[in-house]
């Protein structure tokens, strides 16, 4: 599934999920996402929740079993008031 169009790319604030890969293998419906960039702190609680529950509801009306989410990204908006916690979730002190 492609996500936006060549028109969202011209966009201040393109949608940075491009496109979902889908896959039933095993009985299980897995999902590939392809990201332009994600943002630390804000893809993981929000993104990856929407994610998972159009995987759950696909999967449902298929009639399989929830797969797994692999998630690739081209890059990482890292903003200034999350470094902090970028270095505390790698490891490294302040």
């Amino acid at each position: 599934m492609a996500v936006g169009s060549a028109k969202s790319l011209a966009l201040d604030d393109p949608p940075c999920l491009r496109g979902i890969d889908t896959r039933i293998r095993y009985g299980k419906l897995h999902f590939m996402l392809y990201f332009s960039f994600v943002g630390f702190v804000g893809w993981i609680p929000f993104q990856s929740c929407r994610d998972s529950m159009l995987k759950e509801y696909m999967a449902k009306e298929v009639g399989v079993e929830d797969g797994e989410i692999i998630a690739a990204s081209k890059g990482l908006h890292l903003y200034d008031y999350c470094w902090d916690l970028a270095k505390a979730r790698i490891g490294r002190k302040k």
